[in-house]
């Protein structure tokens, strides 16, 4: 039932944000897949199977976990924009090899907790310095339903979610809050709007991600306290809602257009 769970929660996220890339645009759902969906699905799993304290300790090694998720983004962002006309496999797996070895490098070095907070923050204002005023925006074409194109969402999804969540319990708090972080909504979104949309689609997708993450890093600081205060229910719930603020406050304040230039 667990995985059932995990499966069907994973899905409707991917559809939804999919969605939004192809009836509303790429930009919106670029910001939107740094919101903490990915993290909270994983995070909130490791608290059903892993217990709270894991997941807040989790949480807190979450942040550390952001840095090789931005360089996945960024290394896919320069391979369209150096050349947009490569092979999407081919740009996904360097852009999983630039976020496999970022990801070994934190890892290996064993953070302590103050240090992910400031290696993370750091990691956010140096990505989007590097984007500022070269976001972009096309808008995607509607494509119709494809049952194809929904099973291969499912099983990367599923794939991932699984995968991620049953290494928790055997690689401890530490890597288990890092591979949390792992773009588990990003990289599947991006591939598809890619696939089917184009090199300019992606690009305004994967542009925009930067913004949407500074709410994984407020909900996870903020998981780090209320789970064990709170519960694993209440304590989402919570985390939620300061995310939701932090990203509506990113756009009523024009931090958005700080980082990010609206093309």
């Amino acid at each position: 039932m667990l995985l059932l769970a995990k499966i069907v929660v994973t899905l409707v996220m991917i559809l939804l944000l999919t969605a939004i890339a192809e009836h509303v645009n790429p930009k919106i759902a670029g910001i939107l897949s740094g919101y903490p969906i990915g993290s909270a699905i994983v995070l909130y799993f490791y608290g059903l199977e892993q217990g709270v304290e894991f997941a807040a300790l989790s949480a807190l090694y979450n942040l550390a976990g952001l840095v090789p998720s931005l360089t996945f983004a960024l290394v896919y962002l320069l391979i369209l924009r150096r050349k947009p006309d490569t092979p999407v496999i081919m740009a996904v797996l360097i852009a999983l090899l630039g976020y496999l070895g970022c990801a070994g490098l934190i890892g290996f070095a064993q953070l302590p907790p103050v240090a992910t907070i400031v290696v993370s923050a750091a990691g956010l204002f140096v990505c989007g310095y590097l984007v500022q005023g070269r976001s972009e925006f096309t808008r995607a074409p509607k494509l119709p339903f494809r049952l194809r194109v929904v099973v291969f969402r499912a099983v990367i999804a599923a794939t991932l979610v699984i995968t991620i969540t049953a290494l928790a319990g055997q690689v401890g708090t530490y890597w288990a809050g890092i591979l949390s972080a792992f773009p588990l909504i990003l990289m599947p979104l991006a591939l598809i709007v890619h696939l089917h949309f184009g090199a300019a689609c992606a690009r305004s997708l994967l542009s925009h991600f930067p913004v949407g993450l500074w709410s994984v890093f407020c909900y996870s600081l903020t998981l780090s306290v209320a789970y064990p205060r709170f519960g694993l229910h209440a304590g989402t719930l919570i985390g939620f809602g300061v995310a939701t603020i932090v990203l509506l406050l990113l756009h009523t304040g024009g931090l958005v257009r700080m980082f990010t230039k609206v093309g």
